[in-house]
C-alpha cells in the first residue's frame, strides 16, 4: 500500500469514528413527514422517554428551511427557539439545549418551509440526548 493511500484510508477511518462518537448518547426520539399543506408540525416525545439535555432535528429526502422550534415540556413549561436555516438533505440544526438542565420533554413544534423544489417529501427526525 502506497504512503498516499495509506494516508486516505487513516484519514477517512478518522473521520468515521468521529462521526460514529458524534452519535454516541443521541436518541431517536420520533419523526414528521412534512407535507405542502402545512407549516407547521409536531413530534410527540411522551413521558416515558427520560430527562434531555440538548435535542436537534435531522433533515431526509429535501431540504427544509426552520423558522422556530417550540419544546413542550412535561408539566406544561414551553421554550421558543429560533433557528432561521436552511437544513439541507442529511443535514441536522445545531445541537439545541434544554432549558433548565435535563428535563422531560413531552414533544416538539416546528415551523418552517420546504427549501427544495424536489417532489420529494421531506423527513424530520428528533433526537435527544440525555
Amino acid at each position: 500500500m502506497t504512503t498516499r493511500r495509506r494516508f486516505f484510508t487513516h484519514t477517512f477511518g478518522l473521520a468515521s469514528a468521529a462521526s460514529a462518537l458524534a452519535q454516541v448518547g443521541w436518541v431517536y426520539l420520533g419523526e414528521a413527514n412534512v407535507d405542502d399543506k402545512s407549516d407547521h408540525d409536531k413530534i410527540k416525545v411522551g413521558k416515558d422517554r427520560g430527562m434531555f439535555r440538548q435535542i436537534r432535528l435531522r433533515v431526509e429526502r429535501a431540504a427544509i428551511h426552520f423558522d422556530r422550534v417550540r419544546i413542550n415540556y412535561s408539566g406544561g413549561e414551553k421554550a421558543d427557539i429560533a433557528i432561521a436555516a436552511i437544513i439541507q438533505s442529511g443535514g441536522q440544526t445545531r445541537n439545541i439545549p434544554v432549558t433548565g438542565g435535563r428535563r422531560e420533554i413531552d414533544g416538539v413544534e416546528f415551523w418552517y418551509a420546504r427549501a427544495s423544489s424536489s417532489e420529494a417529501k421531506p423527513r424530520v427526525r428528533l433526537y435527544g440526548y440525555h
